[in-house]
Formats: C-alpha cells, sequence, structure tokens
C-alpha cells in the first residue's frame, strides 16, 4: 500500500489547484491506480482508519486529476459557467400579502473558489461578472462588491438589479458608481417607489443610455398617486433609442416613470394588479406583445368589470396564471398569436374578448390550464383563421372525442361549417382520454394540409395503431410519442427536427 501512495511524488493537490494535466502514459498509470486503491478499499470495507482515510482521498483527487471536465477548453468552460442552471435567483420587494419579485443573479464567487483554474477562468470571463444584483442602500461591502463586478466586467454590457425598497437613504457613492457606467446598461431593474428623492440620482444617465434594451420597474406597497406630477417631469430615461422592453412588477398604481413611449414594443406585467394595467395601455399604444403573468394568489387580479380600452396594436398576447379579468380589458383587433398558460377560470372571459377583439388570430397555445372540452371546442370554433395550435397538459384531460370529432372534415363539406379550416400546425400534448381511431381520422382527413404534427400520448398503442400512425404521410414534419408496455417513452419521427423545434414549445418538447 505504501507504494500506491509514491506513484506520483508531485503534489496532486498542486496540479489540482492550477489544472496540471498529466500526459497520456500517466493517465493510464493513474486510471489503473485508482483501480488499485478501490480495490483495497474494498477489502478494508467500513471500518474507519488511517489507511481507509488515506485511500478515499487518493480516491478523490487522482480521478478528478483525469476527470474530463479539466481537459475543455477555456471558452468551452466559460460557456459552461455561464449557463443560467448554475446560477441563483434573488427575491426582492417581499411583502406579506402580495407576491415577491424574483430576478436572476449569477454566481462568479461560487464558481471562482473551486480551484485555481476555474478561477482564472472566470476571473477573465466578463460576462460572467455582469449580472448583478445589489441594495443601494448599504454600506462599504456592497461598494466594494459591485466594484469588483464592474472591473472584471470590463466593458461587457450590464443586466442588473438595483434595489431601493428597504426604506432608508440611498447611499450617492453607490449610485454614482453605477451611474458612471449608464453606457453598458442592456437591462435594468429598478425596485424602487417612484419617489423624486429616489429618482434624482438618476439625473446624469440623461442621454447616455445608447444601449439600454429592457427597463423592469418593481414597486414596492404603497400609494404613489400623488407623486405623479413629479414624475410626470422626470426625463432620465426618456432618451434611449434601443429600448423597446418594459416591465412593471407588483405594480398596483401610481406612476408610470416617463420612456420613449413610442419605441416600446413589449409590456410585461409580473403580480401587477389589473385595474392599474389601463393607464399603462394608453401610455404605451405601440405596443406589439403584452403578457400578464401572476405570482398572487387567484383573486390577486380580480376587479369589477370595467369597460375595456380603446383598440390596442398588440399582436401577441400571454395570459398566465390567475388573470380573471383581464381579457375584459382588452380590445386587440391586429392580434395575430395567444397564448395561455398556467390559468384558471378564463374560458367564460376569453370567448367575449375574441368576439369583441374580431381579430384573424394566427397562433394558440393553451398549457397547463384549466378547461373543459365544451369550453374549448367552443374557443375553436371562434378561430376560424388559426394556422397554429398547441395544446399541451390540459386540466382536466379535457382532449376528448369530443374535440376531436368536429375538428375532423367530412367528404365535401363545405369550408364554413369545419372547425379551424385553415389548421397547418398542431401540436398535442400529455393527452390520453380519446380513442386513437378519432384521432387517426382527423390527422388523415387534414393530411393534405397539416404540414407540422407533434402528438404525445400518455397511452400505450397497439402492433395495429401503430402501423396506421407509420403510414401516415404529411406535406412537412411529423413526431410521435407513447408509452410501451414498460412504460418507456417511444419517440417516432419523420421530417427535419428543426422544423419541429420551431414550433414545439419547450413544456411539451
Amino acid at each position: 500500500m505504501d507504494s500506491l501512495f509514491k506513484t506520483h511524488g508531485t503534489d496532486v493537490r498542486d496540479h489540482l489547484r492550477h489544472n496540471i494535466l498529466p500526459s497520456n502514459s500517466e493517465k493510464n498509470a493513474i486510471i489503473e491506480s485508482v483501480t488499485t486503491a478501490r480495490r483495497l478499499l474494498s477489502k478494508i470495507g467500513t471500518v474507519e482508519s488511517f489507511a481507509s482515510d488515506m485511500l478515499r482521498c487518493y480516491i478523490s483527487d487522482y480521478s478528478s486529476l483525469v476527470s474530463p471536465i479539466r481537459r475543455l477548453p477555456d471558452d468551452i468552460l466559460e460557456t459552461i459557467f455561464l449557463h443560467p442552471e448554475i446560477h441563483d435567483f434573488v427575491k426582492l420587494g417581499r411583502v406579506a400579502s402580495g407576491p415577491s419579485f424574483v430576478v436572476d443573479r449569477h454566481k462568479p464567487h461560487i464558481i471562482a473558489s473551486v480551484s485555481h483554474h476555474w478561477r482564472e477562468v472566470a476571473v477573465h470571463a466578463a460576462r460572467l461578472w455582469s449580472s448583478f444584483s445589489f441594495d443601494g442602500c448599504r454600506g462599504e461591502y456592497t461598494l466594494r462588491d459591485l466594484r469588483l463586478c464592474l472591473d472584471r466586467s470590463k466593458d461587457a454590457a450590464l443586466d442588473f438589479t438595483l434595489d431601493l425598497s428597504s426604506g432608508r437613504r440611498p447611499n450617492p457613492v453607490i449610485l454614482d458608481e453605477i451611474t458612471k457606467h449608464s453606457e453598458r446598461w442592456v437591462k435594468f431593474t429598478l425596485v424602487a417607489p417612484p419617489d423624486p428623492q429616489y429618482l434624482q440620482v438618476f439625473a446624469p444617465v440623461h442621454g447616455r443610455l445608447h444601449r439600454l434594451e429592457a427597463i423592469v420597474l418593481g414597486y414596492p406597497p404603497g400609494n404613489y398617486d400623488e407623486l405623479a406630477s413629479d414624475v410626470a417631469t422626470w426625463n432620465a430615461f426618456e432618451v434611449a433609442p434601443r429600448l423597446t422592453v418594459l416591465q412593471l412588477a407588483i405594480f398596483r398604481g401610481g406612476p408610470v416613470l416617463p420612456l420613449p413611449a413610442h419605441q416600446i414594443e413589449t409590456i410585461s406585467f409580473v403580480g401587477s394588479h389589473s385595474g392599474s394595467c389601463g393607464k399603462v395601455f394608453s401610455m404605451f399604444p405601440h405596443a406589439r406583445e403584452m403578457a400578464f403573468i401572476s405570482s398572487g394568489p387567484p383573486d390577486f387580479f380580480y376587479v369589477p368589470d370595467v369597460a375595456p380600452e380603446p383598440h390596442l396594436a398588440t399582436r401577441r398576447i400571454i395570459l398566465g396564471e390567475a388573470l380573471d379579468n383581464i381579457p375584459d380589458r382588452l380590445n386587440t383587433p391586429n392580434l395575430e398569436e395567444l397564448r395561455i398558460i398556467d390559468c384558471l377560470n378564463w374560458s367564460r372571459r376569453i370567448i367575449p374578448f375574441m368576439t369583441r377583439s374580431a381579430c384573424s388570430l394566427q397562433t394558440l397555445v393553451v398549457h397547463n390550464t384549466r378547461v373543459r372540452g365544451t369550453e374549448l371546442l367552443a374557443l375553436l370554433r371562434q378561430v376560424p383563421t388559426l394556422d397554429t395550435l398547441v395544446l399541451t397538459e390540459l386540466v382536466p384531460n379535457s382532449i376528448t372525442d369530443l374535440v376531436l370529432g368536429p375538428l375532423t372534415p367530412l367528404p365535401g363539406s363545405p369550408a364554413t361549417q369545419v372547425v379551424l379550416p385553415a389548421l397547418t400546425r398542431l401540436v398535442v400534448a400529455g393527452v390520453y382520454l380519446f380513442s386513437t381511431q378519432v384521432l387517426m381520422q382527423m390527422l388523415e382527413a387534414r393530411h393534405d394540409a397539416l404540414v407540422l404534427v407533434h402528438i404525445t400520448l400518455h397511452k400505450e398503442l397497439g402492433a395495429a395503431e401503430l402501423e396506421r400512425f407509420a403510414a401516415f404521410q404529411t406535406a412537412g414534419s411529423w413526431c410521435l410519442q407513447y408509452l410501451d408496455d414498460q412504460m418507456k417513452c417511444v419517440r417516432i419521427q419523420k421530417g427535419k427536427a428543426a422544423q419541429l423545434q420551431s414550433i414545439v414549445p419547450a413544456w411539451c418538447a
């Protein structure tokens, strides 16, 4: 055993720290020695001793030395460091009666502490330090961390969150430090009351936001209506030629900071009160996309019925979670795409909304949403112009023969009697409460028109059914996923995968 620990005289920890890679011959010797060490450890068993501790340490160190990740080029390693799955988030503006506001946050310090080599790669990865959040009311430690991020991010575009919601006085040194780099701001999240005492610190950024593309405003609880006149004259963010995205978080009313209204194309509301949305609609009449996402209880967005806003230019709407009466406020004759995600009790409002808008809807996505089969069919009858239909993980499992039957064109029937006569792309996932016979009749009747079909069945298929699917042909791509007799997912695909990925959402791929 003594000879085992003398296999390599050089300090292995030094090799690990500086990523000194062994040669191919050394690598083979190390792998053999690790195998020997594991064999010796198995003979010792679970009895704790100095020898067993040494063996475990040896196996851990030398296995790490020959690990494949140590041979990755630095640019690949940097790409891995930037992957969002290994980073974190922070909650801001949390209150007992409402939702918290979640923002992403990089973790470069943790990555840089793994080894000397990882630290070197991380320190020189400017983008890794360009996304951060900080409390602008704190002291020297926050200032030190902020300066470190600004220095190591070099000239990289900045995506950061500034929290001024604590009620304390903002630290002018911290705010001066971040405003010096306003030319680098690409996405700016501000969590603060729309109060002049907070806003005046941003006066130096006027005319310097040349790269700013998105701004997120988080509003702490409070009544800010009385500040409207003061905020209306504030102009620090009015000159931002690339600004097209606005997100309002925990917005319950009050003034919206003056922005270049004619440029804003995308507006999203997160945990915001629907009663306050109307004013925002009128401020940004050219917005082409709107998203409504709640993080609160089911009735958080409920207010009494009101008259809808005048015609909006919006072409894409995303409704998420418990947004009961948001459709009552919308009138969108130009709407082309509607996504309904994680919603409850929406169906009785969607159909009047579609009737009122009289739009030529092209794409409808309904995901993880509570809807009955009769309600779904009624909605589909309202959108004869629909080209793309995506139905995934509906609750309850509402895609039944009642829905698929009317979707099947009968020979010689006029287009006016067919439900969804213009349909060319169909994605259905997480379903099992219909007969395969009815499904195939519908697909076969539409095979000339369909260019993309993606079906995921949560049930087994017999040999005859599989044979019928295999014989099915379309003008484009189709994919079938089903369960075999071992309850394992089986995938059959024809056509180009790229065509499928262009329409199939991530949640049903």
